[in-house]
């Protein structure tokens, strides 16, 4: 006799084998793996689990299958809890809940009306017809989040607003079928009267054993011993199986989950089974549709063919679905051929769900091409997604203190990415080479734990000032580390991107420059702008923008504590009721100078800032004088040009001073200068005066008197001549820069990508 051990080891080697050879093919469908995984549990169980030679020689293998299974799912419910993200969910947790709780409500609604011609057809004789109807409403109305999370990254939906709240949605979805299935399972398990004698010692258990579980996880999570974390957890899991069992839960479940098998002949049943089925999934994608649509079109206001996507989406199904069908076969709700015509629902509704809704993404992205705005063109309603770059831990409070302080007086007007640049040394290659280590395994991550120590500060600094960050990270030479970028920007459809100097400040207050490849990716990155670029000279020791809002906590200290940190910094003009930062923009004209006044306002609403627009202007002799020696030149391009920016300036200024300066948000002044020595000095005087110099590059237009000589002293052309005066150490030795690149429209049609669903 075969024995069952050796029986189930072959078992998984067919599934492993037939599953990945169906994916091979079913992928280039847009098909999740799950699809492969069902078929190759068909195919398998038809040849193998179900045959009579194999099942006489093996014994009661069924049985000993379903032990396995009950394992497996308890794996996968624990796989379900990480896979929810709290944090994000908490922030959409309306919008998601009204969604979910739509397309359930039409789903349940659906099975009710149908179930006179769905029972007859599927149930068995002498079922409940109650708990038949809530079964199939529960296997209609549920989402699997898993399987929502590989659509959506197939069509790169993870990152854009409908892909966030489908998976939001779909996490509630799943966490409602979780519940519902152990109320459920646990009605048809017990009476109501077992229930009322053992069940308030049976929930004083579950408490008792949930506290232990969460005290263990949260001593794992603080036990970093290379991967001796990895067996705790599943040490833990062996011992909540133990656990079930010894409590007496069943564990003969889903013993069909390995296979199941077709008629052996094809006819007027066959054609009538494949017909149900296709009744089932047009009820399911109709409640979905028909829910989702409902709320998010007359509620929440979105478009419509969003919402159809959204609710195509929900329609995937998984492993949920398939344990609803197993509680329904074990109980007798239904027979076995009504279970394969549930099992080719879920198949039907997952094959179609990619297919369709990446035909309306298409066109939809068609209609919608991908083009980023610049911050004066974006309303200040509108959300500005933000990818902040790095190249190490000294960098991310100053990146992430701006970013808070670009959110104004709400977190939903900001989107931030932090994006880790690492640079892939000899070292890094030979590692990945020799060992085979994948980039998201933690054994490159050993020299100076670069990697950690990014990800500690970033979590510090989100715990502290409730900013959602999401972090990315990129492995890659100086040489192309530009195209991670651009990349990076279009995939989060990023707005602004911020950029670190490639200079570092010193305990002495001098600027250093410590790899003169961070300043050619800048240069790279300014030249090929895929949208708004800001270049961000922190000054740390002084009043510059790493101190942070949040930065006096204990948590942010423990987390930028390195050798070359920031622990010499003074705070920048903290007072007991007043603001925190003092910030100022300099308007000298031009569309890089309307970039600094736009992202201005947006940080001027915040409660810690005082924002200060002071525009540059010559007095009117010289204006004239200039206007009549250059038009004395040939450069009557460069005029036109000057005329045309100086135009859209006034108008510019004309609406921004109606509505920021004139309500109080924004303090404005006006500097008069003739020459650029007085440019300078008027700059000098403005010194330690603010934590925050928000200036534009400039470009030919200001070749002007105000300029006269200034630009003979540039050390970085890249920062402008202002940006590149305010960053230098012989200038001031306080204060932080950020220079501002406005996003310049491209007019060739092939730069134009194609924009994600927003």
């Amino acid at each position: 006799m075969v024995k069952a051990f050796d029986f189930l080891t072959i078992e998984i080697i067919l599934i492993l084998v037939v599953s990945n050879i169906l994916h091979f093919f079913l992928q280039r469908l847009g098909q999740p793996s799950i699809i492969s995984q069902i078929l190759a549990g068909i195919m398998v169980g038809r040849t193998v689990l179900l045959n009579p030679k194999f099942s006489e020689s093996s014994g009661n293998i069924v049985d000993y299958f379903s032990d396995v299974v009950l394992q497996a799912r308890v794996v996968f419910m624990f796989n379900i809890g990480l896979e929810v993200d709290v944090v994000y969910l908490r922030q959409n947790i309306s919008r998601a809940c009204s969604i979910a709780l739509a397309s359930i409500s039409a789903c349940m609604a659906l099975s009710l009306a149908a179930s006179p011609l769905l029972y007859p057809l599927l149930s068995r004789d002498g079922a409940s017809r109650l708990l038949f109807i809530l079964t199939i409403g529960l296997f209609l109305s549920n989402s699997a989040s898993p399987v929502l999370v590989c659509i959506a990254t197939d069509l790169k939906l993870v990152s854009s607003k409908i892909g966030k709240l489908a998976i939001s949605s779909a996490v509630v979805n799943d966490l409602t079928a979780v519940v519902a299935f152990f109320l459920y399972s646990l009605q048809l398990r017990r009476s109501y009267s077992a229930v009322l004698s053992n069940g308030i010692p049976g929930k004083m258990l579950d408490l008792l054993v949930w506290v232990i579980l969460v005290s263990l996880a949260m001593l794992l999570m603080k036990w970093y011993i290379s991967n001796v974390e990895v067996g705790c957890v599943l040490i833990v899991m062996g011992g909540i199986i133990f656990f079930m069992e010894f409590v007496g839960y069943d564990n003969k479940t889903m013993s069909f989950l390995l296979g199941l098998a077709f008629p052996r002949k094809v006819g007027k049943a066959a054609r009538k089974m494949i017909g149900i089925a296709f009744l089932v999934s047009f009820l399911s994608m109709a409640g979905k549709v028909i829910g989702t649509v409902a709320v998010t079109r007359f509620i929440f206001k979105t478009r419509l063919r969003e919402s159809v996507v959204l609710g195509i989406l929900l329609n995937a199904k998984g492993y949920m679905d398939i344990m609803f069908l197993s509680v329904g076969l074990r109980y007798k709700l239904w027979g076995f051929d009504t279970a394969v015509v549930l099992m080719f629902t879920i198949i039907i509704n997952t094959f179609i769900a990619c297919p369709v809704a990446r035909l309306i993404v298409a066109w939809e992205r068609r209609a919608y091409r991908y083009n980023p705005q610049s911050l004066e063109h974006l309303g200040p309603d509108n959300q500005l997604c933000v990818l902040a770059c790095v190249h190490g831990q000294r960098e991310v409070p100053a990146m992430l203190t701006l970013c808070t302080l670009c959110a104004g007086n709400g977190w939903s007007l900001i989107a931030v990415y932090l994006l880790h640049l690492l640079e892939l040394t000899q070292k890094y290659a030979i590692d990945l080479m020799t060992n085979q280590k994948s980039l998201n395994n933690s054994s490159w991550e050993n020299d100076g734990d670069d990697v950690r120590q990014v990800s500690l500060a970033a979590d510090s600094f989100s715990q502290d000032s409730g900013l959602f960050i999401k972090q990315l990270t990129t492995l890659s030479s100086y040489k192309s580390m530009n195209e991670d970028i651009y990349m990076g920007a279009e995939e989060v459809r990023a707005c602004l991107v911020l950029l670190p100097f490639h200079k570092e400040q010193r305990y002495d207050r001098r600027m250093v420059c410590r790899k003169d490849e961070k300043r050619q990716l800048n240069l790279k990155v300014l030249q090929h702008a895929p949208c708004t670029i800001g270049i961000l000279v922190d000054r740390p020791v002084g009043s510059g923008m790493s101190i942070g809002m949040y930065s006096t906590t204990a948590s942010l200290r423990s987390a930028r504590t390195s050798t070359a940190n920031t622990d010499l910094e003074t705070p920048a003009t903290v007072t007991s009721s007043g603001p925190v930062h003092q910030i100022v923009a300099i308007f000298f004209g031009g569309p890089d100078d309307r970039e600094a006044a736009s992202l201005l306002a947006r940080v001027a609403p915040h409660k810690s800032v005082n924002a200060t627009l002071v525009r540059f202007l010559p007095n009117t002799e010289d204006t004239l004088s200039r206007n009549w020696s250059s038009r004395c030149t040939s450069e009557f391009a460069l005029i036109t040009e000057h005329d045309m920016q100086l135009e859209r300036d006034e108008q510019f200024l004309t609406a921004y001073q109606h509505r920021y300066v004139a309500s109080g948000i924004v303090t404005y002044a006006e500097r008069q200068v003739n020459s650029g020595p007085e440019t300078v000095t008027a700059l000098s005087s403005m010194a330690g005066m603010y934590s925050l110099f928000i200036v534009g590059k400039g470009g030919p237009h200001l070749s002007t008197p105000m300029m006269a000589g200034i630009r003979d002293w540039e050390e970085c052309p890249e920062l402008g001549p202002i940006g590149d005066l305010l960053a230098s150490d012989d200038f001031m030795d306080s204060g932080s820069v950020l220079i501002m690149q406005q996003h310049k429209v491209p007019t060739n049609k092939s730069r134009i990508h194609n924009d994600i669903l927003r």
